[in-house]
């Protein structure tokens, strides 16, 4: 066992609370007067809003891959708008596959590479998201902002062990 999966459990740990966690607000219309109950949060106004799970978000995102083949045959104009925002959805879910993999059992130098683009890629995504008018209250949405910082520690960590056996000596 090498001393990198360590680490990778604990960042892959990181990154399943963080999709768990709360990333956006389905918005709904309440009136000021009435109150927001149950899941609801009051965000701004006269809007409400049910926080949505980075894996929904995910979901969602991968689900319109789903829905710009069907309209492929159908002549719509936005295909490339909704596989574009599908492939979000992956991009979001692909660290964890990736990092799990190289767990399990070392992987080249491409899968590392791989692995650093994709995580390259998620950060953008979250920073996105994070960012976005969607997300409501900034500490309301703590899964989007773990997930990015989780990301970034983990493409700081997966360079550093691709170069350290350039600058360390090897052991033994």
């Amino acid at each position: 066992m090498t001393d990198s999966r360590g680490w990778r459990w604990l960042l892959l740990g990181l990154l399943l609370v963080a999709l768990v966690g709360p990333w956006a607000y389905d918005v709904v219309h309440v009136p000021a007067q009435y109150a927001c109950s149950g899941p609801f949060t009051r965000l701004e106004g006269d809007f409400c809003g049910i926080p949505l799970s980075g894996f929904s978000i995910a979901a969602m995102m991968a689900g319109s891959v789903l829905y710009s083949f069907t309209n492929l045959f159908s002549g719509e104009t936005g295909l490339a708008r909704e596989l574009l925002f599908g492939l979000g959805g992956i991009v979001l879910v692909l660290p964890l596959i990736l990092s799990f993999y190289l767990i399990l059992r070392e992987g080249t130098r491409r899968i590392r590479y791989s692995l650093m683009i994709v995580l390259g890629l998620a950060i953008g995504l979250g920073l996105l998201v994070g960012t976005s008018t969607l997300s409501g209250p900034i500490f309301g949405v703590w899964g989007v902002w773990l997930y990015t910082i989780t990301a970034a520690c983990a493409l700081v960590l997966e360079g550093i062990t691709l170069v350290r056996p350039k600058i360390l000596p090897a052991a033994g």
